[in-house]
């Protein structure tokens, strides 16, 4: 599948040279409108929504609420929008549009494009990013300044590696030919490439986002202290000195916070990904953590009577889409593929024709495993204990299935019979071993799912030549 760009939708019509987008779910929209609210003046602005369009009065009524323009999938001409939908999972399909809300905003006409995650606010004029782009075509941030200690707590360097050296949570590209070229380039690997793939360095579109650097020459690394502050480089931006409802870090204004991983109930850890370090109670960044809990639950409040389930869970009979299902189209054979007009009617002969390799476990034993996870977990406080990355394992695998089996029982086969070394809590030594049979477990994945037509799919083709 390739970008195939169409005419402008009238929705891209531009009022100003300048652009702001982000992209999400109808699940993230909370956070989206905390972002969009923290922007709002600066320029046009749209939310990327990974999701159906609804229609026009759904439309206007979002726009209304977000007061911004909104943008749906099949607005950016994607050459197959459904076969990429269903071929990924909310995650990765949400971070596979990011390129395409480029080539769209450019192909509009804008001349400057800034994007942000959902799960960041900006706080201060963004006057220093677009004086940075009269100098270079790209703004990248990089995540972390420094060298990480290797004190066996995460994230490592070795992390940071395998996510990315570069973090896309913000982007900023003037439109020329080089930037132009990149983001059609990325677009075109992110239609069949943007999966979480840990072990061998796929972390969805961070992984081709590396190659800016090859291809952009007027390129910034963005160390600016106060540009996408977060967990994994706050240490090494201190002090954050409270300046009003803002603040500065190491002496520069701070323009806006990644809140990664945000612990709306347990503040002082900054993040669920995360257990390097917790903060005092006092620290004077607290506040701020705060008062975005505070404002993000007003946008839960402000958007409680909208359905935000996602478009793309079900086929249309109803039936629930399991992961093996998607990743059977997104493995087809390439000529099968491009005939795929709406595999959400179902995959037909391709479920048969293109089975998955078998899950070694045996069922009884997962589902034996599945129940102890799971009662662990209830007797544990559920998700509002401290367990944080077990946790976050357990709900955010829910939707995975491979061949019928559940994947948070794989989760827990290391998290349950392993000691955590250096965890004398139970509770601690349960969420550090549920965080490293996480990524265990998607390593196993990633051995046996990863696209034929991809970097690392050239074993795949040879044996099948064979």
């Amino acid at each position: 599948m390739t970008y195939a760009p169409s005419a402008p939708s009238p929705a891209l019509t531009p009022a100003t040279e300048r652009a702001i987008f982000t992209v999400c779910s109808y699940s993230h929209l909370p956070k989206a409108l905390v972002f969009l609210q923290s922007v709002r003046g600066v320029c046009d602005t749209y939310v990327l929504l990974s999701e159906r369009d609804p229609g026009p009065e759904r439309r206007a009524d979002l726009e209304r609420r977000t007061g911004c323009r909104v943008l749906f999938m099949t607005d950016l001409g994607l050459a197959q929008p459904w076969v990429m939908a269903f071929q990924y999972d909310v995650f990765e399909m949400s971070t596979a549009l990011k390129p395409n809300g480029f080539v769209a905003l450019f192909a509009a006409g804008y001349r400057q494009v800034l994007y942000f995650d959902t799960d960041i606010e900006c706080y201060g004029p963004l006057d220093p990013i677009f004086e940075e782009l009269t100098r270079v075509d790209a703004v990248v941030p990089p995540h972390i300044d420094a060298p990480l200690p290797n004190d066996g707590h995460s994230p490592t360097n070795e992390d940071i590696l395998r996510s990315g050296q570069l973090n896309s949570g913000f982007l900023a590209l003037n439109k020329t030919p080089e930037t132009e070229q990149f983001a059609r380039w990325w677009a075109d690997r992110l239609n069949e490439n943007c999966i979480f793939h840990i072990n061998h360095y796929f972390f969805v579109d961070q992984f081709h986002l590396a190659m800016i650097v090859s291809f952009v020459k007027k390129l910034s690394i963005y160390h600016h202290p106060g540009a996408n502050a977060a967990y994994w480089n706050l240490p090494q931006r201190a002090p954050f000195v409270a300046v009003g409802e803002c603040g500065t870090l190491r002496g520069e204004p701070l323009i806006f916070f990644h809140y990664s991983g945000f612990a709306a109930e347990d503040l002082p850890r900054i993040s669920r990904h995360q257990n390097r370090y917790r903060l005092p109670n006092d620290h004077p960044i607290l506040p701020l953590f705060a008062r975005y809990r505070d404002r993000l639950a007003a946008a839960e409040v402000a958007l409680s009577d909208l359905d935000l389930s996602y478009s793309f869970t079900r086929y249309a009979d109803g039936s629930p889409i399991p992961m093996a299902d998607r990743r059977r189209v997104l493995l087809a054979d390439p000529a099968v593929k491009a005939g795929l007009t709406d595999p959400f009617q179902g995959l037909g002969d391709l479920a048969s024709t293109n089975p998955l390799p078998p899950w070694p476990v045996p069922r009884a034993e997962v589902e034996a495993e599945r129940a102890q996870a799971a009662a662990a977990f209830v007797c544990l406080g559920g998700p509002n204990s401290r367990i944080c990355g077990g946790t976050r394992c357990l709900a955010s695998s829910a939707h995975r299935d491979l061949g019928g089996l559940s994947v948070d029982s794989q989760f827990y086969r290391l998290a349950l019979n392993r000691p955590a070394a250096g965890a004398a809590d139970p509770v601690e030594a349960l969420s550090l071993w549920g965080e490293r049979a996480e990524a265990h477990f998607f390593g196993q994945i990633a051995q046996n799912h990863i696209p034929r037509r991809g970097t690392l799919g050239r074993d795949q083709r040879r044996q099948r030549a064979e």
